[in-house]
């Protein structure tokens, strides 16, 4: 089973008490979520192959979001 990247000590940094918010009504969390969820999905394309509409729009998206480097 792959873990992605997870290591145990990452939770120990965790401050409690932990509250899970609702994105519905919490509109900045909302938008942090859609900006990490396109910027997965951009890792995910392969940019050496013809890409589709799809594609280059997620691409054009996150190159807004990503900060300069």
């Amino acid at each position: 089973m792959d873990k992605q990247g997870y290591f145990p000590s990452d939770l120990a940094r965790i401050k409690m008490p932990f509250q899970w918010e609702d994105s519905r009504v919490l509109y900045g969390l909302q938008m942090i979520d859609m900006a990490l969820f396109m910027c997965g999905c951009a890792s995910g394309i392969d940019s050496a192959k013809k890409l589709n509409d799809g594609d280059k729009a997620v691409l054009k998206i996150v190159d807004v979001i990503r900060p300069p480097s």
